[in-house]
């Protein structure tokens, strides 16, 4: 960050895009119960607590700088339901934090001019879920 506002002076829009949901290790089911829970520190840092360190870094940057600017959060239907054949439990999590957090900080920063939004995509075919449909066949 601090290189893009050395090279382009400010940020006038963040885009939190990290995210990934992977099986939870361990046990035969990959159940909550069998996770590791160094697993879920891993997940919900990347789901959720990058977002709200760039985010932080991002405000800091607009306040000081009177910039209207935006933040758009990438959240997933995840944060909202679950897809129990793929036991996701930490990216769901992480992803309905994300959806809390947007909420919540853009109630903060409205009295900046700035504004937080949030996308929460549903189901993308990709080799992912192409490969849970062929196994559950």
């Amino acid at each position: 960050m601090e290189d893009f506002i050395a090279t382009f002076g400010k940020i006038d829009v963040l885009i939190n895009n990290a995210g990934g949901a992977l099986k939870i290790p361990d046990g035969p089911k990959g159940e909550f119960k069998d996770m590791p829970m160094d697993y879920w520190d891993s997940q919900i840092a990347l789901n959720l607590n990058a977002a709200a360190y760039l985010s932080r870094y991002a405000v800091v940057d607009m306040v000081d700088k009177k910039t209207e600017g935006r933040i758009v959060n990438i959240s997933s239907v995840h944060g909202q339901v679950t897809w129990v054949h793929r036991r996701m439990l930490p990216y769901s999590a992480g992803k309905a934090g994300i959806n809390m957090f947007t909420k919540a900080l853009g109630v903060e920063v409205a009295k900046y001019g700035i504004r937080v939004n949030c996308v929460a995509p549903g189901l993308i075919y990709t080799k992912i879920p192409r490969r849970q449909t062929c196994q559950q066949r």
